[in-house]
């Protein structure tokens, strides 16, 4: 988020501020949110690998992705894409 707030002029705890201020939510809180967004729509509707799913949100290893995943979910990303399917 460095670069973010160089680019419109503020520090980064005053770039902070500003954001939460604005949203109630922390940059990183609103980024990991919309990874969330996007991880759960990737899963229901790709056929991609998960190790694919996870390089293409930023995660450096699949474990990371999962772990990310099960903690903000309750479910492993693989469950979760099964009983998505089953769904749909």
């Amino acid at each position: 988020f460095d670069d973010v707030a160089r680019s419109v002029g503020l520090s980064r705890p005053h770039f902070f501020a500003l954001f939460k201020e604005q949203t109630n939510l922390t940059p990183n809180v609103y980024w990991n949110t919309l990874r969330m967004e996007e991880a759960v729509r990737q899963l229901q509707w790709s056929q991609e690998p998960l190790i694919s799913v996870a390089c293409n949100l930023g995660f450096t290893t699949q474990g990371n992705f999962s772990r990310f995943f099960r903690d903000h979910v309750g479910v492993p990303p693989t469950l979760y894409r099964e009983a998505a399917r089953a769904i749909s």
